[in-house]
């Protein structure tokens, strides 16, 4: 593929949302006039033209052309290919017809982009003066997932490296904690995820939630999630720990309600353990509780998908996250087959969650899923709507972040300082006092 033009990273991505199966793909931009031409299979589609006033968008949309000809295939998102399409359609101030015949979104995505970015309003408008969010994160799960991508390692080859890691965690949150108290910040809403922060031991669990609670003013925090995402991590003195560090919400999360696909990606529960986690969960009067399903795994099948997500609705769970399946670099099923992807089954939940009161209120964009590929969380009433996952998404507010991969951003006097930690708990551990200069930097030496 060749790109003769400073518009390549954003045409790339347009040429992945139809696969990688071409023979040539090739983009040009020349005294304001563009060419295109792509050959798959034997087949040449080939434009050019003049590029009018954006030359990005018309060079994109004329690749999107061509690559549609050859293979019929329309992405949904069309030439974005960004990852936070609701922020971007509402910051634009653009009309529907240029999303539609510039962008060539297709016009349900854009529907649904324009009804969570109404939902939103309520939630993105409402920020607390010198407020952040706090992320810490937790690199352990019970064993590796076959889908999974994130940074985490398996509890049972690793457990030498969790106290150690939780003791530098600590000292991070320390700093941090000292960083908001001297510039009067207070976290609005916390978030603890991972990996599996209940993957921990809990006495090793209870040394981060003391932290947290020894390192910064909770007393205006709105929102307190943990990732309870394995079920088999879950019982009811571990939830009763969690509850007793004051966290109101929790994310439960089965994947899957099928106890075949289960075992397929390596879970290390049954479809009965997620229930059972949930009704532990919800018995000890959490606020919120999130379940997260994904659509598109293989061997479940459409019907298999629905009807786990009628299961799961039946619970009534506050909210309920349907991720697209995402063909990701580093996890197990990217390296074997090539599963099937989502497409059209996270439509279908959109029509199954309306049905049954429910209605999504943030999304994400996914990269490696396919053409329909996106998260889209849902929620049963709009008190009960996951603040943190709307902030994230937004990017104008600041986000606090500790442990593995966790990133800052720090809002300054309408600039937004970024900082990354490392993403490997040998490296975090190795390179920690490295990572303490770099948060000194970003703080501007106000916790020296």
């Amino acid at each position: 593929m060749i790109f003769n033009h400073p518009y390549r990273y954003v045409a790339e991505r347009v040429v992945r949302s139809f696969g990688t199966d071409f023979d040539f793909v090739f983009s040009e931009i020349r005294n304001g006039e563009f060419k295109v031409e792509a050959r798959r299979g034997g087949r040449i589609a080939a434009l050019s033209g003049e590029c009018g006033g954006d030359e990005k968008t018309r060079l994109c949309a004329a690749l999107y052309d061509a690559l549609h000809a050859l293979t019929g295939i329309s992405p949904a998102w069309g030439i974005f290919t960004g990852v936070r399409p609701v922020k971007y359609i509402r910051e634009s101030g653009r009309d529907d017809d240029y999303f539609t015949d510039k962008m060539k979104i297709r016009a349900d995505k854009l529907a649904l982009a324009r009804e969570i970015a109404e939902v939103q309003k309520g939630v993105v408008n409402d920020i607390p003066e010198n407020s952040f969010h706090l992320y810490v994160g937790i690199p352990f799960c019970p064993s590796r997932c076959g889908y999974c991508s994130f940074v985490s390692e398996a509890v049972g080859k690793s457990e030498h490296l969790i106290p150690r890691y939780v003791s530098l965690l600590i000292r991070e949150l320390e700093l941090i904690g000292d960083y908001s108290r001297k510039t009067g910040r207070r976290p609005d809403t916390v978030y603890i995820g991972g990996g599996t922060p209940t993957a921990l031991p809990l006495n090793e669990q209870a040394r981060v939630y003391e932290a947290v609670a020894n390192s910064f003013d909770l007393s205006a925090v709105r929102e307190y999630t943990v990732e309870a995402g394995r079920p088999d991590t879950l019982d009811a003195s571990v939830l009763r720990e969690i509850k007793l560090a004051g966290v109101d919400r929790v994310s439960i999360n089965p994947q899957s309600m099928n106890d075949r696909v289960l075992g397929a990606i390596g879970r290390g529960h049954t479809a009965r353990d997620a229930v059972k986690a949930y009704e532990t969960a919800r018995a000890a009067s959490f606020a919120g509780i999130n379940m997260d399903l994904i659509a598109g795994l293989p061997t479940e099948g459409a019907d298999g998908f629905i009807g786990g997500l009628k299961r799961v609705i039946a619970l009534k769970p506050d909210n309920i996250t349907v991720h697209g399946l995402a063909f990701k670099k580093g996890s197990r099923l990217s390296r074997n087959a090539k599963p099937p992807f989502a497409e059209g089954l996270t439509g279908a939940a959109y029509a199954v969650l309306r049905e049954y009161g429910y209605f999504p209120y943030y999304m994400y964009r996914l990269r490696e899923s396919g053409t329909d590929g996106d998260n889209i969380g849902y929620s049963r009433s709009k008190d009960k709507i996951g603040m943190y996952n709307v902030f994230v998404m937004d990017e104008n507010t600041s986000v606090l972040a500790a442990g593995c991969a966790g990133a800052t951003r720090l809002a300054v006097n309408g600039d937004m300082r970024k900082c990354y930690n490392f993403k490997y708990p040998h490296e975090y551990i190795s390179r920690f006092d490295e990572l303490i200069e770099n948060k000194f930097r970003l703080f501007g030496g106000i916790t020296d």
